[in-house]
């Protein structure tokens, strides 16, 4: 699959902090070899420039001196540290040290009491435009893949939303890109010619560009997807302008049967009966409707009871795919709620089987999908690649799988809460 040209935002951003924080520590931006810039707690940044030197690689790290660190030294505004990736003294390295001694005295005279120098004002600039958004990347908010039908571009509409899930990979404090940015990407992805074009968010529902964006999309010949938690669905006006701008399926997220459940993992009171309502809109209208359940220890005893909600009073959905979730934002939440493979296999398996049996699609592979050993599933005809396994990693029970080369595997945080639970090689 070609890489399309698509523009640059948030690495756009990051280059510019990087940059300007090179400018004023005085290093050649062609030495730089890597760079890292995160948001620290309560306030403030934490920056990672490694460079190559002559005598080997060196690390500097610079952070807002409120941060509470430890620094090699402190000027007014930062404080700064170093190491070496080989793990040895850079002060033993004759090029090292005469480079640290001379960057301490050129950042120590840019950043003093009295002096704000202009490559201070502009390091911190570039640094704040890029926190709100931090840790995020381009890949956040677009992306051309490949799914099970062929290729597919995805948007993710911004972080705003008025459910507040907390299996969410989003920073709900974080904030979106300027919105003529996503007409641009969808141009952009209609032009590498993927076959369905996905909407998602934050809560794509709740911009007011949302029908343009799929007139657009569907104009360049897409199938148009709306990823949604549906509970604007339900509004006739707004699910009347999406349908006459060309929407073809709508995917909402219900991850329980149980409302009580729902509402506790999306934090939405009352949110679990106006997503039904919005779903039923839907297929009142004739719209195509799948649903999405991201699978965690709260709900994964239900799943038989959502399919047969699927199959009950939301019948004419279309499919239901069942996912591990990503990441949350919060990771030691996700290292709560995850749930092991061996409590999943019931609930999923009686799940699939029922929605199969009726004829409605029913997915739980892929790229966000369970390893296969959780499911009846066939291994795929082909293997996985590196982009579609991405940080996932294998157990030491998976070394005897006759199907490993075809799994994605686990999250690499499973594996650091459960180790090789519930993972059972195929013969």
């Amino acid at each position: 699959m070609p890489e399309p040209r698509l523009t640059p935002y948030v690495d756009a951003i990051v280059r510019e902090a990087r940059d300007a924080l090179c400018a004023l520590a005085g290093i050649p931006p062609e030495s730089v070899t890597a760079f890292a810039l995160e948001r620290a707690e309560p306030s403030g940044f934490v920056a990672r420039v490694t460079l190559a030197l002559p005598d080997g690689a060196l690390t500097l790290e610079v952070f807002d001196g409120a941060v509470p660190r430890q620094a090699w030294f402190r000027t007014a505004r930062l404080g700064w540290g170093y190491h070496a990736p080989a793990g040895d003294d850079p002060f033993s390295r004759p090029g090292a040290a005469a480079w640290l001694k001379a960057f301490r005295e050129r950042v120590t005279a840019r950043d003093r009491p009295a002096v704000r120098a202009p490559e201070l004002a502009a390091a911190l600039d570039a640094v704040g435009r890029y926190l709100p958004l931090a840790p995020g990347r381009d890949e956040d908010f677009r992306l051309l893949m490949r799914g099970p039908d062929g290729d597919v571009g995805a948007l993710w509409l911004g972080v705003r939303c008025d459910q507040d899930c907390d299996l969410c990979w989003q920073d709900r404090r974080g904030t979106d890109p300027p919105a003529a940015l996503f007409a641009t990407w969808v141009d952009e992805l209609v032009a590498a010619g993927p076959r369905s074009i996905i909407l998602s968010g934050g809560e794509p529902t709740l911009r007011d560009d949302l029908p343009d964006l799929v007139r657009r999309a569907k104009a360049g010949g897409a199938h148009v997807v709306l990823e949604t938690h549906a509970m604007g669905l339900a509004d006739d006006a707004l699910r009347g302008a999406l349908r006459a701008a060309g929407l073809d399926e709508v995917v909402a997220s219900l991850h329980s049967a149980d409302a009580g459940v729902s509402d506790a993992m999306t934090r939405a009171p009352g949110g679990h009966a106006r997503t039904l309502a919005g779903i039923e809109a839907c297929l009142r209208d004739g719209l195509a409707v799948g649903l999405h359940c991201v699978v965690d220890a709260r709900n994964a005893g239900g799943l038989a009871d959502l399919a047969a909600l699927a199959l009950g009073r939301l019948r004419g959905v279309r499919r239901v795919a069942f996912s591990v979730p990503t990441r949350y934002f919060d990771g030691g939440r996700y290292r709560a709620a995850m749930a092991p493979m061996d409590l999943v296999r019931p609930g999923l398996t009686a799940a699939l089987r029922a929605l199969r049996a009726a004829g409605v699609e029913a997915r739980a592979l892929g790229m966000s999908g369970f390893p296969l050993c959780v499911t009846e599933d066939p291994a795929p005809q082909r293997d996985v690649t590196d982009a579609e396994r991405g940080e996932r990693v294998y157990g030491a029970a998976c070394e005897g799988c006759a199907a490993r080369s075809r799994c994605v595997g686990v999250p690499s945080v499973y594996r650091e809460v459960f180790g090789d639970r519930g993972l059972a090689p195929r013969a």
